[in-house]
């Protein structure tokens, strides 16, 4: 398996990682914790060929978590990119701390209507 493993720190920040991720031409890209405006750079990059990738964010639930990438992309940008995010996200995974250690909470796919989102659950 080949693959690079970059991390942010107090110079390099995740932003400028991820543009310098694509450079390497990535098949996949995998970021950690997203938690700022890097969220609209890993959708763009999602978006434009490569084949899959994942993030993690704190939110509720799975529909919390779009919702929190939405608000972390107006941190950079006035507008909401409701179909940019639904264009690159396909499914959320909600994982909730349970008694017996993490467990999958709900699986929903995401899309987009009228600028709306339509989630769909999978979790069956």
């Amino acid at each position: 398996m080949n693959y690079v493993q970059l991390r942010a720190t107090d110079t390099v920040d995740m932003r400028r990682l991820l543009k310098g991720t694509m450079r390497l031409r990535p098949d996949r890209i995998v970021v950690g914790e997203v938690r700022g405006g890097e969220a609209l750079d890993m959708l763009k990059a999602w978006n434009i060929g490569h084949p899959g990738g994942c993030c993690t964010v704190h939110a509720n639930n799975a529909r919390a978590a779009v919702i929190r990438i939405e608000q972390l992309i107006q941190e950079v940008s006035q507008s909401p990119m409701r179909r940019l995010i639904a264009e690159a996200i396909d499914l959320v995974v909600s994982i909730a701390m349970t008694s017996a250690g993490r467990r999958v909470q709900e699986v929903l796919s995401v899309e987009v209507d009228r600028d709306d989102y339509v989630f769909t659950d999978r979790s069956n």
